[in-house]
């Protein structure tokens, strides 16, 4: 951008070179500052979507687990239930649900 001016208007940049160097130093690799002013502003500026973002993520996950959780627990129930019905008592809901249907 300097060497343009510097091109067109060289009294000009001259004098903003002179200006500016008083109170800001000018950075030996000012197409890094850029790129790390650029990179910066994206950080900034996507902060809180990333973290909109990963919170409904796990929250997501989070109920997904609720729900795993509440099936193994509902299995195991009716897995114990079974294991603990004794031979007489199977008997006996043979004959019941046979009269039933």
């Amino acid at each position: 951008m300097f060497t343009r001016l510097e091109v067109i208007a060289l009294k000009t940049a001259a004098m903003m070179v002179d200006f500016l160097s008083k109170y800001v130093p000018i950075p030996q690799e000012f197409h890094k500052s850029w790129e790390l002013k650029s990179l910066h502003d994206w950080m900034t500026e996507n902060q809180n979507f990333e973290a909109e973002r990963i919170e409904n993520n796990i929250k997501s996950e989070q109920d997904y687990q609720k729900k795993l959780i509440t099936s193994i627990v509902s299995s195991s129930t009716w897995l114990n239930q079974i294991n603990g019905i004794t031979e007489s008592q199977l008997k006996i809901y043979g004959i019941s649900w046979r009269e039933w249907v």
